[in-house]
């Protein structure tokens, strides 16, 4: 599940002079001004930077006027919360990002959709819709398509990998600002140009027709009813530039959701190792 928001762009419209391969260095000895330094495409990061800033924008004044969007529970048929495959926020980052729930939880107005610690994590791509049943064959081919076009994947590009750094949000919701490493965007666009060869085998998914930009982790989802959370808003403001960390993605989930109003509810499928 992520707080989907406008922002959603073809790859090709990313690519600049950032869309080079990677140089096989630590990232440590980039220049760049993040932690993973080489591996970022600058062209994707400032798109980002701005994306951010302007679904906060937003976000700041609908807090402040309690005109946020609402998110209902999924039914069968939704394009959202569907299967999905997603990297698992660990280490370091989910200890500061555990804190941060803490303090987002103190500052609310009104009751909303908080993920918990361990479920905390980045949408790869969303695979399918919302269905009431998965079956297995799904599970199965999914899992053997996510395995195909990880092959060799980080050996050309470095690292699967999202720089976590600063709070942000949009009308439906809180979350940590990613900025993805270029193997990661990779990745997204070979499963969505495999997936154009079968389309989706259950319900029609979100991603169907895109290809995500954003990495962020959701933290909230906005429940009805609405109301002014000025406090939240200060919160998030006040936090817009901290550093949460990076990850370092060694595997990734297959899942699936089953959420109510007050739980995320996500359900791990499979592990997929992302090898080296």
């Amino acid at each position: 599940m992520t707080n989907d928001a406008p922002g959603h762009v073809p790859l090709s419209s990313l690519r600049g002079n950032g869309d080079s391969q990677a140089p096989a260095v630590p990232a440590s000895e980039s220049n760049s001004g993040s932690p993973l330094g080489a591996y970022l495409d600058n062209h994707l990061k400032a798109h980002l930077e701005d994306l951010y800033d302007s679904l906060w924008a937003d976000c700041d004044q609908a807090l402040r006027k309690g005109t946020y969007n609402t998110v209902p529970v999924p039914q069968h048929g939704d394009h959202r919360w569907g299967i999905s495959v997603v990297a698992r926020v660990g280490g370091d980052v989910l200890a500061n990002l555990t804190d941060e729930l803490m303090g987002i939880n103190a500052a609310l107005s009104s009751a909303h959709l908080m993920f918990s610690p361990n479920q905390l994590h980045t949408t790869v791509r969303s695979l399918e819709g919302f269905q009431d049943f998965v079956p297995e064959v799904q599970v199965r081919h999914y899992v053997d398509q996510v395995c195909r076009q990880l092959v060799d994947l980080v050996a050309d590009l470095g690292p699967l990998a999202i720089d976590y750094r600063g709070l942000g949000g949009s009308l439906n919701g809180v979350f940590a600002c990613g900025y993805p490493s270029r193997s990661l965007m990779e990745l997204r666009e070979r499963l969505h140009i495999d997936q154009q060869s079968t389309g989706s085998l259950g319900v029609r998914g979100i991603d169907e027709a895109r290809i995500r930009d954003m990495a962020h982790a959701a933290l909230v989802v906005f429940q009805a009813p609405h109301a002014v959370n000025a406090e939240l808003a200060d919160y998030v403001a006040r936090r817009r530039e901290t550093s949460y960390g990076v990850q370092i993605i060694e595997s990734l989930s297959l899942v699936k959701y089953e959420p109510t109003m007050t739980s995320v509810n996500m359900i791990e499928l499979a592990e997929i190792p992302v090898g080296t």
